[in-house]
C-alpha cells in the first residue's frame, strides 16, 4: 500500500534519517507544564531494532504528508490522489466507513472509528494514542487531519479545534479565480 500511494516516509522500522526528523513527544498533566518524554512503554527504543514487534495500530511510523495520502485514498473510496486503486469502493463503504462491531460495542471497524450507520454527515477515521487524528467524510469529499504528540491530558484545545473545523466546513469557498486560471490551460 505504501509504494502505490507514494507513502515514501512510512514503515514499521524507521531509518536513521526518519528518526532525526521525528516529532518529539510530551506528557501533559492537569495544572502542570508539559514535559518532554523520551519514550512510551508501548513504543520503546531502539525504534528501528529488528527485535521491535510493532503492530499496525501502535507502531507504524509516518509523516503528516504520508498520512494525508492514506486518508485521501479512503476519502476517495479506495483511490489514491495519484490514481492508484488500493481498495474496492464497496470495501470502503461497507467495511471501513460504517461500524462492523455488534450493536452496543461502539462504532469501530478494522481499527477505524466509524458511525453505526452511514450518512451524508458522517465521518470515519482514526485517532492516534497521542492526540493525532484524521477523519474523512467521503460523501462531501472532506478531510480533517491534525497531528499532536502528547501523552495524557488535558487537551484543552480539542473543543476549539472541533469548533474551528465545523466552521470551516460550513463555509462555501469561492473558487471563481481558481476556475478562471485553470480554464486557461485547456
Amino acid at each position: 500500500m505504501f509504494l502505490p500511494l507514494g507513502m515514501n516516509d512510512s514503515g514499521f522500522w524507521p531509518t536513521k534519517e526518519q528518526l532525526e526528523k521525528k516529532v518529539e513527544m510530551y506528557t501533559c498533566r492537569k495544572g502542570k507544564p508539559a514535559t518532554w518524554t523520551e519514550q512510551d512503554r508501548s513504543m520503546q527504543r531502539p525504534y528501528s531494532d529488528d527485535r521491535v514487534f510493532p503492530s499496525a495500530g501502535a507502531g507504524l511510523w509516518t509523516t503528516a504528508r504520508d498520512q494525508l495520502k492514506f486518508y485521501k485514498m479512503l476519502m476517495n473510496l479506495g483511490v489514491g490522489e495519484n490514481g492508484a486503486r488500493i481498495l474496492k469502493e464497496e470495501t470502503v463503504k461497507s467495511i471501513l466507513a460504517v461500524s462492523t462491531r455488534p450493536q452496543g460495542l461502539g462504532g469501530y471497524s478494522l481499527g477505524l472509528s466509524a458511525p453505526i450507520k452511514d450518512g451524508e454527515n458522517e465521518w470515519f477515521g482514526h485517532g492516534g494514542a497521542w492526540g493525532t487524528n484524521c477523519m474523512v467524510n467521503w460523501h462531501k469529499k472532506q478531510l480533517k487531519l491534525w497531528t499532536v504528540q502528547l501523552r495524557g491530558g488535558p487537551r484543552p484545545w480539542d473543543g476549539a479545534r472541533e469548533k474551528a473545523a465545523n466552521e470551516f466546513f460550513k463555509t462555501t469557498l469561492d473558487t471563481a479565480g481558481e476556475k478562471a486560471y485553470t480554464g486557461r490551460l485547456k
